[in-house]
């Protein structure tokens, strides 16, 4: 195997596996952006009590 195709082949990994941390990372931050929003409506409907 050449050095080039190597070099592909490691930029090709480093590519896919920033995009799937990229990916992971904003699931992860909907997911809690949404579970905040249902907290805030939580302690809004037990305060208005």
């Amino acid at each position: 195997m050449s050095v080039e195709v190597k070099r592909v082949f490691i930029y090709i990994g480093l590519f896919l596996w920033s995009a799937i941390w990229m990916f992971v990372a904003a699931y992860y931050a909907d997911e809690t952006a949404r579970l905040r929003w249902k907290l805030r409506r939580f302690r809004q409907l037990t305060e208005g009590r």
